[in-house]
């Protein structure tokens, strides 16, 4: 299955071009044959992987022209599993070139469905505004990340990108869908972090990625060495979260994920009715487990809510909301009519939240 996805927000300094290079690369190292294309004018890709300018024969603005061979363009990174096609520095300078091929809005889905054939994944860094290149590409994408820092021009910004997604997809685009909204840059115990997380998740909870991308020195010092995180320090909490948002955009695109299971990331979830007879013979213990164990401890007394969550990040059901004395609890979640599959328990206290994994599975 061919995957083309877009990493876009209207707003500069929310980890686009972070998100777009170290994603690529972590899908990468799962072995999955990707593309990576630069479609900002300020070439910021190329760095990041550790190529000069220099070295550049090719780009974008040659490939949507034909103006160069394909393989000009085409350039090899130090992953086996990844390609990557830069964007031209000469439309730095001449935004006026750019102009005569993006009247043309098709132009990169046709080069899409002849060329991009081969990949599991194409990721396409766009620039920080909508239109011109921008609209080119969302007319060639199959979906969009939405990476967004904990603030509230963040917030504007992703409510005009999602407008313009909604115009694309009436008149040009109709199969373009939102991949996922990621949490990038997120200090956790921040006023800010808080804030946006109260407004975003009641709207758009379902679309919000549950790995979110912390704030890291690890991704930043990556770049001076002109490698993905993943590369230079794939131990780093930055490196390890890469790693693990490229196993859930996998495990969000198989098209049956029961059959091929990644043990952190099981979803073992094959019906949403619940089976009418269990045939339980006798020695073999019942499939289905009705019942999980949530532990959790309190410093000292203060005001607790205990959601459980399904995989959209859909309130389920609300267990504990109120003001505990400190210790130590443990509560029994009996579900009611539910499938199969992961859900979460969401702790927050005090401001904080931690949110942790549980499956109901055969």
């Amino acid at each position: 299955m061919n995957k083309i996805i877009a990493v876009a927000l209207p707003k500069g300094g929310v980890g686009k071009t972070s998100t777009a290079v170290n994603l690529a690369a972590s899908l990468a190292v799962y072995e999955k044959r990707t593309l990576l294309i630069d479609a900002d004018p300020s070439n910021t890709c190329a760095p990041a992987l550790g190529m000069p300018f220099s070295e550049l024969t090719g780009g974008l603005f040659d490939m949507l022209t034909n103006s160069r061979p394909y393989d000009k363009i085409l350039h090899k990174t130090s992953l086996d599993y990844l390609d990557f096609i830069p964007s031209d520095t000469k439309i730095l300078d001449s935004e006026e070139r750019l102009g005569q091929v993006v009247h043309n809005y098709f132009r990169l889905r046709e080069i899409a469905r002849n060329k991009f054939n081969i990949y599991d994944y194409v990721i396409i860094d766009c620039p920080p505004y909508l239109g011109g290149i921008t609209k080119l590409v969302f007319n060639a994408v199959d979906s969009v990340i939405i990476p967004i820092k904990t603030a509230q021009f963040s917030l504007l910004a992703m409510s005009k990108l999602l407008e313009s997604l909604s115009e694309t997809k009436l008149k040009t685009n109709k199969n373009i869908n939102i991949e996922g909204i990621l949490l990038s840059m997120l200090e956790n115990n921040t006023l800010a972090a808080q804030l946006t997380e109260e407004r975003l998740y009641p709207k758009y909870g379902k679309y919000v990625f549950k790995t979110f991308i912390p704030k890291s020195t690890s991704v930043a010092e990556s770049t001076y060495y002109g490698k993905p995180v993943v590369l230079q320090n794939a131990r780093s909490i930055g490196g390890q979260a890469y790693l693990e948002l490229a196993r859930e955009v996998i495990v969000r695109n198989k098209e049956c994920p029961v059959k091929e299971l990644i043990k952190e990331s099981a979803i073992s979830k094959t019906s949403d009715e619940k089976p009418r007879e269990i045939a339980l013979s006798q020695n073999r213990p019942n499939p289905f487990s009705h019942s999980t164990k949530i532990r959790f401890e309190i410093p000292y007394r203060m005001k607790i809510k205990l959601t459980v969550l399904n995989l959209f990040m859909e309130e389920i059901e609300i267990l504990v909301e109120n003001r505990m004395e400190a210790g130590e609890y443990e509560i029994t979640w009996i579900p009611k009519d539910l499938a199969n599959g992961v859900y979460y328990y969401r702790f927050d206290a005090g401001g904080l939240f931690k949110m942790n994994k549980m499956i109901l599975a055969r």
